[in-house]
């Protein structure tokens, strides 16, 4: 009888294991687009990326600008695009993909440098980034003349 009753649990304790599912801690988690700034520290001003860098405003002379940012995502990257917003309207202005470029960076985090000339109005550039499994993450950063 109590070859029964431990067979009875052995076969309900391994059901129960493998009905259960693998939870991969990094489902949850977003690609993240950080812009660079010009800030203030101990040993003088810096370029710092940072959260808070969403817009910087050009002198009356200047007509160009390269915007820097760092685009991660611990479940590595497949597709980063920087966009212009001109009117509503988004032109892509580059691409880039896990196939080329992403990979001779790193898989999950990739530095960008984007210059934007004959800057004479307000300018929104945009960054799109999608990481391998399927999250998608949009953040603007806007150039004011």
């Amino acid at each position: 009888m109590k070859k029964i009753l431990y067979l009875s649990i052995s076969l309900l304790l391994s059901i129960l294991f493998v009905q259960c599912e693998k939870e991969d801690m990094f489902d949850k988690y977003s690609p993240e687009i950080l812009y660079k700034r010009y800030v203030q520290t101990q040993s003088g001003m810096q370029w710092q990326y940072s959260p808070d860098a969403i817009d910087v405003t050009l002198g009356a002379n200047e007509t160009e600008y390269t915007v820097y940012s760092r685009v991660s995502s611990p479940n590595g990257l497949t597709k980063v695009v920087i966009s212009e917003v001109v009117n509503g309207v988004e032109k892509e202005v580059i691409t880039h993909t896990a196939d080329e470029d992403i990979i001779m960076w790193s898989p999950n985090q990739i530095e960008l440098a984007q210059k934007f000339t004959n800057i004479t109005a307000t300018k929104i550039t945009r960054i799109t980034a999608t990481d391998a499994k399927n999250h998608t993450t949009v953040r603007d950063f806007t150039i004011k003349k």
